[in-house]
């Protein structure tokens, strides 16, 4: 017969009631534990999923629209990003989308200035295969225009298309030598291998017709670009050369403008060296503008171009120097750093252009005094898209470059005062 203990009953029941408490406890303190991590797991979920929606936004208001702001914040790749905008100290002091009736994407245009006061802007522009595939190098037709501005830029007769017998004639830059108008550009050889040369037309004054074109192949390399022409007006006949290239300093003599008759010019111990003064992560310097004669030295705007690895995409960027007005032609002055502004890279891009491309080329421009002001006008070319003119105060231009000296010693020898590495 078994018997039961009172006292052990009541140990094992409060045993058992303490189980049950702590139990409870557990099982709450649990549930605690989980809510609150359930909703912080909620609540940092709705935080990425709010900043993916403000994101994806973003994103698709950019593809749509570019906004300029927005883009110059948080698109601009490291090696510019920190540069300070030169509308922000007065060097830039306007810009302007030049509109072209019936040209969609009219981009790369040389400007000069007429005797009214007017301009002629002279651009490229492209016009899509039927059959693009057919030869992956010459995937548009390029064509070059000229349309007469007014003093604000504002077209003012209908566009002309220059007939330059080809339908690959790229990137125009014009320049007068005296009362003759020339046009010098790019265009395909006549060859079955790809392969691009320098051509120079002078162009009727009043019509604006070619009136002839000479091929300036110097058997240098198969794709020749960027040659930019310059009138040294103390010289006899044509006076009209070609920066060849920067760093050496290379300057070509046109000596017969009829004929493929060029001096390349050399001179003892002068070239320029600027490899030190405009750093590699910015890209290897390269034409730009047809240089104007201002102070007795010639100003001219180049362009280099560096790729951003993370994002892949690459980026055109603009700058100044300036060079001696006569032999050997050396450099006196160069841009410390990119010339960007606010609004820059904010030209749509066109129907078949490269959208990982964000370019400024600079391929033109012309000097003017307005209420005391000493101002510039550069036209250049945007994302493969548009022409953007920028107006920039020369006197601020011209203190803000790094100066550049030759040593008496050392022939030459470049020395630079207060270089920025």
């Amino acid at each position: 017969m078994t018997t039961f203990n009172s006292d052990g009953n009541n140990a094992q029941r409060i045993v058992f009631e303490k189980k049950i408490y702590f139990f409870w406890i557990f099982t709450l303190l649990t549930l605690v534990l989980l809510s609150f991590g359930f909703f912080r797991y909620i609540r940092k979920g709705n935080y990425y999923l709010k900043k993916q929606t403000i994101f994806l936004k973003e994103q698709a208001e950019f593809a749509k629209a570019k906004p300029s702001n927005y883009f110059v914040k948080n698109y601009l790749p490291s090696p510019i990003k920190n540069i300070v905008f030169a509308d922000k100290y007065g060097l830039v002091l306007d810009t302007k989308i030049i509109k072209i009736r019936y040209v969609p994407n009219p981009y790369n245009s040389s400007i000069i200035k007429t005797e009214d006061g007017n301009y002629k802007l002279f651009f490229r522009y492209d016009i899509p295969k039927e059959y693009p595939l057919e030869n992956l190098n010459l995937p548009l037709h390029t064509n070059i225009g000229v349309v007469e501005l007014d003093s604000k830029f504002n077209q003012i007769k209908p566009f002309k298309k220059i007939d330059t017998g080809s339908m690959h004639s790229e990137d125009p830059r014009v320049i007068c030598s005296g009362d003759r108008l020339f046009l010098s550009y790019n265009d395909i050889q006549p060859i079955r291998t790809y392969s691009r040369s320098i051509r120079l037309a002078e162009l009727d004054p009043t019509t604006l017709d070619i009136k002839y074109v000479t091929n300036l192949d110097q058997h240098l390399q198969p794709v020749e670009k960027n040659w930019v022409p310059f009138v040294t007006e103390e010289e006899k006949g044509c006076g009209i050369h070609f920066i060849y290239q920067m760093n050496p300093h290379k300057i070509l003599k046109v000596n017969e403008t009829t004929k493929n008759d060029i001096t390349h010019l050399t001179f003892e111990n002068s070239p320029t060296i600027i490899a030190k003064l405009w750093p590699k992560k910015w890209g290897e310097p390269r034409g730009g503008t047809p240089p104007l004669l201002i102070d007795g030295e010639y100003l001219t705007f180049f362009h280099s171009c560096f790729t951003d690895k993370k994002t892949n995409t690459n980026w055109y960027v603009m700058g100044a120097y300036t060079f001696e007005a006569e032999a050997p032609f050396r450099i006196t002055s160069i841009s410390k750093e990119p010339i960007l502004f606010s609004d820059i890279y904010s030209a749509k891009h066109g129907i078949g252009t490269n959208e990982s491309l964000y370019c400024l080329f600079p391929s033109g421009a012309v000097a003017e005094t307005k209420k005391n002001k000493n101002l510039l006008h550069v036209t250049c070319g945007e994302n493969d898209s548009e022409t953007r003119v920028v107006t920039m105060d020369r006197d601020i231009l011209l203190q803000s470059m790094l100066p550049i000296t030759y040593d008496n010693c050392v022939q030459d020898e470049l020395v630079a005062i207060d270089m920025v590495q």
